[in-house]
């Protein structure tokens, strides 16, 4: 009896967690948990299994949310290595004896143009600009950071509440918005990472309850 009750406890988990995923059609899923189409719809309308169906949606959301937040804090953390390095070339410019001569070398934004055998061959002494790839490569840097820092709740992290009313969305869909939200991801990265192919992201995002998830999840992260 009580090894039956065991089953059954497992067939109920195993068909809310499918249910939940919402990739398989309740056919498959019955299939998969070894019962009947029917029966998966009369477990369907009891209180016990959309209570766990319901608890695997929030769990996979939650999941999700966090690990969005670690994406970003790593791709910050990233960000802050390469400005770093930057920095630490400006700064050893400014300190290099060849600089002292030169019109702004101690601010380390210059850099020596490559002399071309022409102006070796006229005289031509070699002169310094201002060094606007660098320049430019910092100022992206910040700009992302900026960017990041300003989507990322890091420091008081609430799961994102759903609308009482409205259909709450498989935990890949709401991965999918999330990822859609960030807009650091192309459609093919972001299928990709949710495990489906761009065929159904691209239904996904025309139904107007996914594309009214991303605007409120944009609402939330940006």
């Amino acid at each position: 009896m009580h090894k039956r009750i065991s089953d059954r406890e497992k067939l109920l988990d195993c068909a809310a967690f499918l249910s939940a995923e919402d990739e398989l059609s309740d056919h498959a899923i019955a299939r998969l948990c070894g019962i009947t189409r029917r029966t998966l719809m009369r477990w369907k309308k009891q209180p016990a299994i959309q209570q766990k169906i319901d608890e695997h949606l929030r769990g996979s959301k939650m999941v999700s949310e966090v690990q969005m937040i670690l994406e970003r804090h790593n791709r910050i953390v990233d960000m802050d290595v390469r400005w770093q390095k930057l920095q630490y070339i400006i700064r050893e410019r400014a300190k290099s004896p060849e600089m002292r001569s030169v019109p702004g070398g101690s601010t380390g934004l210059l850099h020596r143009r490559k002399v071309v055998a022409s102006h070796v061959r006229v005289g031509l002494a070699p002169y310094y600009e201002l060094d606007r790839g660098l320049l430019r490569e910092i100022g992206r840097l910040e700009g992302a950071a900026a960017k990041a820092l300003g989507q990322c709740p890091m420091p008081k992290y609430q799961p994102t509440a759903f609308p009482t009313g409205k259909v709450v969305p498989s935990g890949k869909q709401h991965r999918a918005a999330l990822l859609i939200a960030d807009g650091t991801r192309s459609d093919l990265e972001i299928a990709t990472a949710c495990g489906v192919n761009r065929r159904t992201l691209a239904r996904w995002k025309e139904q107007p309850s996914f594309r009214t998830r991303v605007a409120e999840l944009r609402t939330v992260f940006l």
